[in-house]
């Protein structure tokens, strides 16, 4: 999704969501629950147009990232600012602190664990009892929360994260909304 959002001729393609993995949740959001069924989908050309989450890190405007990136200025770890750290696009689910936390940290896991490394290491992020201050700030400014110290803050565009846990039961792909669920 960030790869085709970067294109310059901003043209939109269709793309198709196999599942391949152990967390699935996107494509068990869509109703995908193996590669067959995908690959028919596919090859009968059924489309669905889905809700997109635009999500700026660090930043307060896109113009001030494009000026960080101007400037040469470097991130935190004394590499130059680019936009794919701090622009994201996704058009399902959308997680941030202990949710990114542990799908980042649990690929050691899942090739002996499976979907099960999800719940191991749900737990060991729980332990560490890590939390992070954010603002959130919705429809370009309309709605604005500041200073949101939390371990987990998602944002949901269909019903399943986690590896396959019911997140957002309300949770509807095409309805112009988003679920947001962070933890105070």
């Amino acid at each position: 999704i960030n790869g085709l959002m970067a294109r310059e001729d901003k043209r939109k393609v269709p793309i198709c969501l196999i599942p391949n993995g152990s967390g699935n949740d996107n494509c068990r959001g869509l109703s995908l629950f193996d590669s067959d069924t995908a690959l028919k989908y596919l090859l009968k050309g059924h489309i669905i147009k889905t809700d997109l989450v635009k999500v700026l890190l660090d930043y307060e405007t896109e113009q001030e990232l494009d000026q960080a990136i101007a400037e040469g200025r470097k991130n935190r770890y004394g590499q130059p600012v680019s936009k794919s750290e701090h622009l994201s696009y996704s058009c399902i689910n959308s997680s941030y602190c202990i949710l990114a936390n542990i799908s980042r940290n649990c690929s050691w896991l899942k090739s002996t664990l499976g979907s099960t490394a999800y719940v191991v290491q749900t737990l060991i992020e729980l332990s560490r009892k890590r939390k992070e201050t954010m603002d959130l700030e919705i429809d370009e400014g309309r709605i604005r929360i500041n200073d949101i110290t939390t371990q987990k803050m998602c944002v949901y565009n269909g019903k399943f994260g986690g590896g396959g846990l019911l997140l957002s039961p309300l949770g509807v792909i095409n309805d112009g909304l988003l679920d947001i669920c962070y933890v105070n």
